[in-house]
């Protein structure tokens, strides 16, 4: 395989100028477009949707891969400016696409970039398919262009947010959202940090056409996203905690560089994690609008999700590790927890949304009318408080393989010294980049193998806080043998 191209689970990341170059990014592309003539030599029409966030070279390499795979018989339809992932995703199903192509760095350092692939379902490409263009990839393009027999095609500039925003009509009950900013009892004040990423003002937008006094930090596409890594996480959102205090906000939303995931401030500047969002967000839909369907649940979503659905009759189907795209379309689905604040939804896309989700928030306070921290603290009290942490180990590839492979091979005496364990693996292309280290019910371990960064990250829940921190805690010990 060509050096620098190394394929994930529904697309390729790497380093800008190292990794995507020029030369690398025509070879995606051209593998792209066998897979995409593979699946039907003769087709009436394939049509792509791209699009970009704002890194730098981003609107360059959707621009390239525009004109490449045009040349090749592929119709294509190139977004117009930047836009987040889920914008991109609902473009390629209203447009009724054959693929979608999104390029960014999703919640990447600066210095990276990438290319997802989306299905013609917009979400994911699954892992099978994923393979089959790596498998296509090339050391070089040895045959001309035009595959299709047809001839280079169009390349339409297309302005993707207004048909997503007019969708959104149909998910978030605006006229709640304006009964309550009408109501002068209510404070409708709301932070929004889009962290510099392709979020921008869309919420702010929104709300604020709902009457709601919405404000947007950092709301400007900036290639280095202000100098932090866009990722809603509380180390990368001092600014939009302290604000959200200082302006007497009702809370705070923030989403990634690429829009597709969300994290909540709560109104006395508190995070709320991942695993407090997914109980909020679960217990809004089904109370609050009554929708029905399967819950899907990933590795990394807390356990008292289980006493919540048994409580509240959802079905429940535990996904484990894998990304849940063949889940996703196999089955009504209410709400997916991937992890790390993404959500996707049965109602509206296979792909996780934090503009969505950023709604949702404002939709289930102005339904309850009390703020979050009093909603959260109701959870608590019916389902415990999740106690869930997560940490980080620089460990270059080599070593994070070889841990990896030896935690897999045989007992451990660093993980056993909590009681009998489970465990389970995630693979991709032989290479093991995930394991969960079960005790039971609420207490679990994961380290999540993130080879760009050269991290292993550790994720835990316990029954307790003292339990969370000795399950993170033996997580650092076995990372600490070599």
């Amino acid at each position: 395989m060509r050096k620098g191209i190394a394929f994930g689970q529904s697309g390729w990341q790497g380093r800008l100028d190292e990794d995507l170059t020029e030369e690398n990014i025509l070879l995606v592309a051209d593998a792209l477009v066998r897979y995409l003539f593979g699946q039907d030599p003769s087709p009436a029409k394939i049509t792509a949707a791209i699009g970009f966030d704002g890194r730098a070279k981003s609107r360059e390499i959707a621009s390239l891969i525009a004109k490449t795979i045009s040349e090749n018989g592929v119709d294509v339809l190139l977004s117009s400016g930047i836009i987040p992932t889920p914008v991109l995703s609902f473009g390629v199903t209203f447009n009724g696409c054959t693929f979608g192509i999104m390029v960014t760095g999703g919640d990447l350092p600066p210095e990276y970039n990438g290319i997802e692939f989306k299905g013609a379902y917009g979400g994911p490409l699954s892992s099978d398919a994923t393979a089959q263009i790596e498998s296509l990839l090339r050391d070089k393009i040895r045959e001309p262009a035009g595959l299709s027999g047809h001839g280079r095609k169009e390349i339409a500039i297309v302005d993707f947010l207004p048909r997503y925003v007019a969708h959104l009509e149909s998910l978030i009950d605006f006229s709640i959202l304006r009964s309550f900013s009408e109501n002068p009892k209510n404070n409708g004040n709301v932070l929004i940090d889009s962290m510099g990423g392709a979020g921008q003002t869309i919420i702010e937008d929104i709300l604020v056409g709902c009457g709601w006094r919405a404000q947007t930090l950092f709301g400007t596409p900036e290639s280095r996203f202000f100098d932090r890594r866009p990722e809603s996480v509380p180390a990368n959102l001092d600014a939009l905690k302290y604000n959200v205090k200082v302006v007497d906000a009702l809370f705070g939303i923030a989403t990634d560089g690429d829009g597709g995931r969300c994290g909540i401030v709560d109104e006395i500047g508190m995070w709320l994690n991942a695993q407090e969002t997914t109980l909020a967000l679960l217990w809004h839909l089904h109370k609050n609008k009554q929708w029905k369907g399967q819950f899907l649940k990933s590795a990394y979503t807390t356990d008292k999700v289980l006493r919540a659905a048994d409580n509240w009759n959802i079905p429940l189907l535990d996904i484990g590790m894998r990304n849940g795209v063949g889940e996703f379309r196999g089955g009504k689905t209410l709400l997916g927890s991937l992890g790390s604040g993404g959500y996707c939804y049965g109602r509206h896309l296979l792909d996780c949304d934090g503009i969505l989700t950023g709604l949702f928030f404002a939709e289930l306070v102005a339904n309850e009318l009390k703020p979050l921290d009093e909603i959260k603290s109701q959870l608590e009290t019916s389902f415990g408080p999740p106690h869930y942490s997560t940490a980080e180990k620089p460990c270059d590839l080599p070593i994070a393989r070889r841990l990896m492979r030896i935690l897999t091979d045989g007992p451990s005496q660093h993980l056993g010294s909590l009681g009998k364990y489970q465990m389970e693996a995630s693979e991709t292309r032989g290479a093991i980049n995930g394991l969960k280290v079960r005790w039971g019910d609420c207490r679990w371990l994961i380290l999540q193998h993130l080879p760009l960064l050269s991290t292993i990250r550790l994720h835990a829940e316990g029954e307790s806080g003292a339990d969370m921190s000795a399950i993170l805690e033996v997580g650092q010990r076995c990372l600490s043998f070599r």
